[in-house]
């Protein structure tokens, strides 16, 4: 089994594949692995050792590890101040890594503030924001995997087809029904046809299909009212 490991400072980002598994655990990385998985979080160690947490965490259940320390680490008031001002920026784990605490333990001091001293948390504007840093980061990463032929750690498209997301947004313009999350398209027997974007989308993936039957009215579909019709059309339903 080849295994990547990956390698991350700021921005730049080495791989090096690892001819076996068995070869990765040294007698020192083994030592280092024993030493620090009691104090340090899994991401830390991660990043330190250059491989995915899921492997750090595979490798500490065999030896039969445990967070010992770490869970017994005092957070004091200084830390805890500054764990709230972070929470409305980064995530826990991010957190986690910033102070090498365990996640309960930053969830406690997050939720005992919101308890008993009206601390608000993140806002849908904050975590949106946490989101979009973060699936910045990972599409990065993604591409560097797939510049070396390595799998694709998540199902995020790293390189998305411009012309086709175009072409559906054409298409659904002019009044065909264009599937959600899907390369098909229909056109209705009583809207105008256009043979030049048809071309365009066959050429680019999309096959377009023709419907001899009328669509159903939304109150037909949606028997429960506005409601349901407003869902089904945020669905790609109508």
């Amino acid at each position: 089994m080849k295994i990547p490991i990956i390698h991350q400072t700021n921005s730049n980002i080495s791989i090096i594949i690892m001819s076996n598994s068995n070869n990765f655990w040294t007698a020192d990385r083994l030592s280092l692995l024993k030493k620090k998985y009691p104090s340090e979080t899994n991401d830390t160690l991660a990043e330190e050792l250059g491989v995915s947490v899921s492997y750090i965490k595979k490798k500490a259940h065999e030896l039969g590890l445990k967070k010992t320390a770490l869970n017994r680490k005092k957070v004091t008031p200084e830390m805890r101040e500054s764990i709230l001002r972070a929470y409305k920026t980064y995530s826990y784990r991010d957190i986690s890594k910033m102070f090498n605490l365990s996640v309960p333990t930053l969830m406690k001091v997050v939720n005992d503030a919101v308890a008993n001293e009206g601390y608000e948390g993140k806002t849908m504007e904050d975590i949106n924001k946490i989101r979009s840093t973060k699936r910045i980061n990972l599409l990065k990463k993604e591409r560097t995997l797939a510049t070396f032929g390595l799998e694709a750690i998540s199902k995020l498209k790293i390189w998305p087809n411009r012309k086709k997301w175009r072409i559906r947004a054409q298409l659904k313009h002019c009044g065909y029904y264009v599937e959600r999350n899907s390369s098909e398209a229909f056109a209705y027997f009583d809207i105008k046809r256009h043979q030049r974007l048809e071309q365009l989308a066959e050429e680019n993936g999309i096959s377009v299909s023709e419907i001899d039957f009328e669509p159903l009215a939304p109150e037909e579909v949606c028997e429960n009212g506005e409601a349901e019709i407003e869902i089904a059309h945020e669905q790609g339903i109508l």
